[in-house]
């Protein structure tokens, strides 16, 4: 519309085809009949199996596979107001359990980012702490380190370990769970995992937390801070899946808020971001990509997910399928 003279054979109809089952969308691209998968579009298909994603690329080289991640969705929150987890050694007992750079080898195949964070995305510049500029005594309980777990435990009371309930989310990837857990039995923490679908979740979001022990969480955000943050305060007990009722941190959160110059406001969030850090409001496992995948054929898309924050689209007409590549490719 801007450029009439501009008679480029751009795509004129956008069919969206909903496969459930991730090997479905697979052999989709496989045999030709899907030109592109990924969240911009409606539909919300991505792969978010690494192992698909490795055999794609083996396989099916002449695909273009996109990786991204905007957020951590293996990552775990605690009813931090109940014992056992309103002790911050058992909390930090848990992370130290995790063997972070390990699951990234061996269960992401190195596509992950496992340096540890908790509420705030690391790439949001000037609003929180890179992990290399954490003080050493807080680095520490971030390490794999499996006996200096059973020695917090002990030194909490449980030196035999304990038993807990770990809530997981279907659309997320309730495999980690079980890994997790498996690490957890090592140090004596006995995990039964109980699989909700998304629907159940979503009332999890909007009523008094139903959960107990653990919980699916999802920081390590790129987006506002602000608006993390708030899901830790006392006045947001829908979004508060640790239940932390903290009167230190809400004031943190109130000033932030009240900050009249990015500088001020940057200063506050850092520090009740690096409150959680400390008190090990979250257990961190990583940021793992999903990816969207396209065939050659598919001509203007270079991968883009974003227009915007949290503006999830892609502008679809402009593009258009290069109709002789793909009768050469024999499809």
């Amino acid at each position: 519309e801007k450029y009439p003279e501009n008679r480029l054979p751009y795509i004129d109809q956008l069919t969206g085809l909903f496969m459930g089952e991730e090997a479905t969308i697979v052999a989709g691209l496989r045999s030709g009949k899907v030109d592109y998968i990924g969240l911009p579009g409606g539909c919300g298909a991505q792969l978010g199996s690494i192992d698909q994603a490795v055999s794609l690329r083996e396989n099916n080289p002449e695909l273009m596979l996109t990786p991204w991640a905007y957020r951590a969705e293996n990552a775990f929150t605690f009813k931090i107001m109940e014992p056992p987890f309103n002790d911050v050694n058992v909390r930090q007992a848990m992370q130290m359990a995790l063997d972070l750079e390990t699951i990234n080898t061996k269960y992401y195949k190195g596509f992950a980012n496992t340096t540890p964070r908790t509420r705030i995305g690391d790439a949001l510049a000037g609003f929180t702490v890179p992990f290399d500029e954490w003080p050493e005594t807080v680095k520490k309980g971030y390490r794999y380190d499996p006996e200096g777990a059973k020695q917090l435990l002990a030194e909490a009371g449980y030196p035999n370990g304990f038993k807990t309930n770990l809530t997981a989310v279907d659309k997320f990837d309730s495999n980690y769970a079980q890994l997790a857990a498996s690490y957890w039995g090592k140090i004596g923490v006995d995990v039964e995992i109980n699989v909700i679908d998304g629907p159940t979740f979503g009332t999890y979001h909007t009523r008094k937390q139903l959960h107990e022990g653990i919980i699916d969480a999802i920081p390590g955000y790129e987006w506002n801070p602000l608006g993390q943050l708030a899901w830790n305060t006392s006045a947001a007990p829908h979004l508060n899946f640790s239940d932390a009722q903290d009167s230190v941190y809400d004031a943190m959160v109130e000033a932030a808020n009240a900050a009249t110059t990015i500088e001020e406001q940057q200063k506050v969030i850092i520090e009740a971001d690096m409150y959680i850090i400390k008190n090990h409001w979250y257990i961190w496992g990583g940021r793992a990509p999903q990816f969207s995948a396209n065939q050659p054929w598919l001509i203007g898309y270079n991968g883009e997910m974003q227009m915007g924050n949290m503006d999830f689209n892609g502008v679809f007409a402009r593009l258009w399928i290069d109709q002789a590549l793909k009768k050469e490719m024999g499809f």
